[in-house]
């Protein structure tokens, strides 16, 4: 198995910076880069979401009915099945 984790290095000690569980026996390369090379953490890239994207249509009046609106709909669309 392969596989990349980046860390620093705290009084001459190697630190991950995720906790890592290694199986027994297992052989450990450790690169060292200079200062002046950045590699991109997976905590420093940035996370978009689609949360309150919509808000700008949203209409105030019509929050009250949405209390019971799926049920509503769900028996207006099966009543006759």
């Amino acid at each position: 198995m392969l596989a990349t984790y980046a860390g620093t290095v705290r009084g001459g000690k190697p630190v991950l910076f995720d906790a890592v569980t290694l199986p027994e026996n297992s052989q450990i390369i450790i690169t060292i880069l200079d200062k002046s090379v950045m590699i991109p953490m997976q905590s420093e890239k940035s996370h978009t979401s689609a949360y309150g994207c919509l808000r700008k249509y949203a209409n105030p009046a019509l929050i009250p009915e949405e209390d019971g609106a799926w049920e509503q709909a769900a028996g207006a669309k099966y009543a006759n099945s």
